[in-house]
Order: structure tokens, then sequence, then C-alpha cells
């Protein structure tokens, strides 16, 4: 690419900057931009952005522990890069299971889900996690197609465990679920760092990815009814399970696709599911691990066609 110089005074030449350039790279009237001298040549770069660091201190004394878990994540979420958090208590409760779990063990179990971030201090009563590195060089683009494919992989191993009765296929869900998790959480927390500036995250993005969240979750406790369940799984729900599959499949291509067609397909089977699921539960019964994972599986269906709907708008 060649540029005309300009006199613009005795003693200063001018070149103009390359629209294209300048759009891509958010550059505005007033901006300072870095110039780096390497002999013959000039480099232009955009000035770094420095953000101020976001700092917040919490008390998590009188937290249970799935609280605990959702104030660090969504801190995480929010772009906070430190957070100081105090405790008066070695153990929290967790009604769940009707015990309790070690303060600094949850904190150390949400930390691994939340890349970038690590324990930089540790004390009986305080603990302080800090983001050292932003952890990922992939475009969002990139990463958030990633997850979608991710979330199909879950789907896939859970029905293909549930057909073969595969108890230890069943728990791989657990690290599965922990790796889209920390890929959701990244990016969300790039939206709110604005980590890509090429590739901001839209609105409809971050409600996808936080659906995603819902979605993962459905699917994890499917897995842990499943193994605590001695029976083999139903054809019922086998045929749910794969209907939801095929279900991810079209969304996926829907998202990228915008086929309004596919919404027609979507909300066909989520007909089917909920035809197979009212004639084989019990109503009015004690509902058993199978009769929650078919009513897991019926929310996804819900879940997906209201990101849909947001997606139309978007």
């Amino acid at each position: 690419m060649k540029r005309k110089v300009i006199q613009h005074s005795p003693t200063s030449l001018v070149v103009t900057l390359p629209a294209r350039w300048a759009k891509k790279n958010y550059v505005k009237k007033g901006e300072e931009i870095d110039l780096i001298e390497n002999s013959s040549e000039i480099i232009i770069r955009k000035g770094l952005k420095h953000k101020e660091l976001l700092e917040v201190n919490i008390d998590i004394s009188a937290l249970d522990k799935t609280t605990i878990l959702h104030v660090i994540r969504n801190l995480y979420r929010a772009g906070y890069d430190k957070i100081n958090i105090e405790f008066d208590k070695e153990r929290v409760p967790y009604d769940k299971i009707k015990g309790s779990f070690l303060v600094t063990e949850i904190i150390h179990q949400e930390t691994r889900r939340l890349l970038g971030y690590e324990i930089t201090r540790e004390k009986k009563n305080n603990c302080i996690i800090e983001s050292i590195s932003e952890g990922i060089t992939e475009e969002l683009p990139t990463i958030i197609r990633r997850v979608h494919l991710l979330l199909i992989d879950i789907a896939e191993t859970l029905t293909e465990a549930a057909r073969r009765n595969d108890k230890a296929l069943l728990s791989t869900i657990r690290e599965k679920h922990e790796t889209i998790i920390r890929f959701i959480n990244y990016c969300l927390r790039s939206g709110a760092k604005e980590l890509d500036n090429e590739n901001p995250i839209t609105k409809a993005e971050y409600h996808r990815l936080a659906t995603f969240d819902r979605i993962v979750h459905l699917l994890r406790s499917s897995a842990k009814r499943l193994l605590r369940q001695e029976k083999r799984a139903s054809k019922e729900l086998i045929k749910v399970m794969e209907r939801t599959v095929e279900s991810l499949r079209l969304f996926h291509k829907f998202i990228y696709t915008k086929k309004s067609t596919i919404v027609k397909d979507l909300n066909n089977i989520r007909y089917e599911v909920e035809k197979i699921i009212y004639n084989y539960t019990r109503p009015n019964t004690d509902m058993g691990e199978e009769d929650l994972v078919f009513f897991h599986f019926r929310h996804i269906h819900h879940i997906l066609l209201d990101v849909c709907d947001v997606r139309g708008l978007s």
C-alpha cells in the first residue's frame, strides 16, 4: 500500500491512515497511536488501552457453598481483576447433602473453572484471587463456536453412555462440563472487559452463552442421576436424548444461518419430546431419577427456543 506524503508545516510531514485500518482498530480523532522507528521503516500500532484494574472486597462468612461459587464466578464474568475474600468460618453448609465443605476447598474448586485466575494468597481467614493473564489468544467468535460444538459433544456422550448403560462413560461428563464452563466464563468475561475489540460480544451472544451455562448444568445433573440409577435407561428416555442431540445440532446451524425453517424443525422436535414424556412419565407419583432426567431434557428444548427468539431479534 502506498500513501502520499503531505507537507503539514515547515518542519513536519503528514501521511494519512487507511480508513479501513482505522475503522478496524477503532482509531478515533484525537487518539494517540504508537510509532515504532526501525531503520528505514516506521511501524504504526494502535496505542495499548490501559484500563483501570477492578478490585473488590467481599465477606462470604454468611454464605453457603452454592452462593460462594456463584459470587466468585459472577465477579469473574463482570471483569474484576482482584477479589479479596474474607471469611470467619473454616467450613460452610451445603444443604443439598445436609453437610459442609471447607471454604478454601470451595474457592479452589471455582478458581479452576476461571481461565486466567489464580489464588495468589491464602491465609486462615483470607484469600486473594487475581487475574494473572487473560488466558486465550484466539478470537472470540472462534471460542464461541467451540462452545457450541462442546455442548453438542456433551449431549452426544451422555446419550451414548445412557444407550450402552456405560457408567464409566457417564463419569466423563464431569470433566467435559468443567471444560465448557471455563470457556463460557471466559467469553462472558471477555464481553465485560472488551478483550477482543475487533469482535465485541453482542447482547444476543451474551444471552446465548449464559443460557448455555444452564443447559450444561442440566446435562451434568442428568449424568449424575443416571449414575445413581441402577436400572438401564428406558428406550423412551434414549429417544428423548437422541432427539435433543438433533435439536442442538439444528440450533447450531440456526445460529450461523438464521434460517427460520430451522425454528419450525426445533418446534416439531419439542412437540415430539413432550408427547413422549407425557405418555411415559407417571403423574401424581413420586418422581424417580429417570423422571427428573426427562424433565431436564424437556427444559433444554424450551431454552433453545427462547434463545432462537433473542437471536431472531439481534
